[in-house]
């Protein structure tokens, strides 16, 4: 780990406390692999020399671990154990930018198994500004940061830390940019020209191009090669996807429909104002605007306007009040027959106006009903009309 450390400073060397320096300085500097010196261990090149040369002059230019394995034994065997033997190795396929690969993909290294059929692949390492352009736009897309010098132990850490987290997030971001293509057209109309949904789609491309890489050097050509919209938007689309996504299905298109159809007044400049207001938020880019703090609260406000319908009232039946002088008179009752002899009869005729007038005659008819009297009625009763 020590010269692993060493080897990704710029000067090759790490800081060394006193009990590990006891303990490397016995094994390291008979190999010939660092010096340990009182403060600091420096890793040495003496068989990144040897090896090197040898490898230029091969056809393919990249040695198997057998190849190296053999160069360190000539002329003669040294009898390191395999441990060691590994440690030389890898301690060369990092001094010398070389990846080591099985048929074609990248194999772990390991200082207790190594096979000899493993190739020692060069990597052409990226240019610092292209170095510098990338560890950028990963920071900005992913929030991971890198050191600053295009080493392959750098690249590395750049293509572990991104792979890990494009398989964290990277089928959100797919899922996301699938419903925006849903709910888009329904609302805003061609999603094409929508900042959020070209900010997802370069995203999702993005995460795409990741995915196919198998080496450090294919997701840096990935990162270098992205379209780019806006690097904060993209960044909060790869981290905040999932949430988007459960934001846009909340969004019922028959409510957005049916607010479109909302007619009176104040209603409708409400139910106005509400597609508005999900037009613009959709529209908007992800850094700009996120949709789970738009889509409750206009769902539960269009909700509302739309229960609030005024109800139907039913049609009312005018009926006309007739002029108190075209009204019919009840039918003039003819005089009554003499009474019978033993029998007394009581008679009346008398207008009167209001309630106090009527409780009076009513009283003195009272006086005279009994309980075998019978009373005859013909009445007519005529109000003012008010206009």
């Amino acid at each position: 780990d020590k010269i692993r450390e060493a080897l990704e400073a710029p000067d090759s060397r790490v800081a060394i406390d006193r009990e590990l320096r006891k303990k490397l300085r016995p094994l390291l500097d008979p190999l010939e692999l660092a010096h340990v010196g009182e403060q600091f261990l420096a890793v040495k090149t003496v068989w990144f020399d040897r090896f090197d040369p040898r490898e230029a002059q091969l056809p393919t230019r990249a040695a198997t671990v057998g190849q190296v394995r053999q160069w360190m034994n000539e002329p003669n065997p040294i009898g390191l154990p395999d441990s060691l033997e590994n440690l030389v190795i890898l301690t060369y396929a990092r001094q010398a930018n070389r990846m080591l690969t099985l048929q074609g993909i990248q194999a772990p290294e390991s200082l207790t198994s190594l096979r000899d059929d493993i190739v020692l692949e060069r990597q052409k390492l990226p240019e610092q500004k292209a170095w510098d352009q990338a560890c950028e736009r990963a920071s900005h897309f992913f929030g991971v940061t890198v050191p600053a010098l295009p080493t392959l132990a750098n690249l590395q850490k750049l293509h572990d830390q991104v792979a890990g987290l494009n398989k964290q997030f990277g089928h959100e971001v797919a899922n996301y940019l699938g419903k925006l293509r849903t709910i888009l057209p329904a609302v805003v109309g061609d999603e094409t020209e929508i900042l959020r949904y070209k900010t997802a789609a370069a995203t999702n491309a993005l995460c795409q191009a990741i995915q196919r890489a198998k080496k450090p050097s294919e997701t840096f050509d990935a990162i270098q090669g992205a379209p780019v919209t806006v690097p904060s938007a993209m960044g909060e689309v790869f981290k905040q996807s999932a949430k988007a996504h459960a934001a846009l299905s909340q969004i019922r298109l028959d409510v957005f429909e049916k607010l479109g159809q909302v007619q009176d007044e104040p209603r409708a400049g409400v139910a106005k104002s509400l597609r508005q207001q999900l037009h613009d938020a959709l529209r908007a880019d992800d850094h700009a605007t996120a949709l789970d703090s738009v889509v409750s609260r206009w769902l539960d406000d269009s909700m509302k306007l739309l229960l609030d319908a005024p109800r139907p009232q039913p049609a009312l039946t005018v009926v006309p009040v007739p002029d108190a002088n075209d009204m019919e008179l009840p039918p003039v009752l003819p005089p009554p027959p003499p009474p019978k002899p033993g029998i007394k009869v009581s008679t009346g005729q008398r207008k009167v106006t209001g309630k106090k007038e009527w409780h009076a005659l009513s009283d003195e008819i009272d006086r005279e009903l009994t309980e075998d009297a019978e009373l005859e009625l013909t009445w007519r009763i005529v109000k003012k009309q008010i206009n």
